[in-house]
């Protein structure tokens, strides 16, 4: 059984994408742990390294709530208003989600001071903005009114040009950012 220490298993309640961000790294350095790289981390008192950890986990919460707000109201508002015109909510939330996936691509790319936009875009925006729940809460109404093929048609319509959004995306990124690294 490996040590503690050796154990390469991630913490529970630790998100590893979340951990990988270069603050993070750096924070888990200055507490004592290891970037991974072999080298201890800088010494420091347990309520020091502890206040500083809250600090830190708090401005990341406030990037991340200062993108979710707006991309709720911004998805309530579209659904609601391109809704009736497009005849179905169904089609104004695959129009909100594939400009989620689209976005999300983008941010995936090479973009400068990638972090604090992935925090406040991508997980705050986009994941307000989209919302697998509703669309699977779509194609349940479909398959509940008997419209079958309609709901197989969204499923494959969605994961389709939801991946051409995402890859569109990522492209304009790297078209936009050519030469830079994330």
């Amino acid at each position: 059984m490996a040590s503690p220490a050796s154990d390469p298993r991630p913490k529970p309640g630790s998100n590893p994408h979340i951990n990988a961000i270069p603050e993070r790294a750096s924070l888990a350095a200055a507490e004592g742990g290891h970037q991974g790289d072999g080298s201890p981390g800088l010494p420091g008192t347990r309520a020091g390294m502890a206040d500083r950890r809250l600090r830190f986990e708090l401005q990341e919460l406030a990037l991340v709530a200062s993108g979710a707000v707006p991309g709720a109201l911004l998805r309530w508002q579209l659904v609601e208003r391109l809704g009736p015109q497009l005849g179905v909510h169904s089609a104004a939330n695959l129009l909100v989600n594939l400009v989620g996936c689209f976005l999300l691509g983008f941010l995936s790319g090479p973009v400068p001071h990638r972090t604090p936009l992935m925090l406040a875009l991508g997980i705050g925006f986009c994941g307000s903005l989209t919302t697998f729940s509703g669309w699977i809460l779509d194609l349940a109404s479909l398959e509940q009114q008997g419209q079958s093929l309609g709901a197989l048609v969204l499923l494959l319509t969605s994961l389709g040009l939801g991946l051409l959004a995402a890859l569109g995306g990522r492209a304009c990124s790297r078209r936009l950012f050519r030469g830079r690294q994330p």
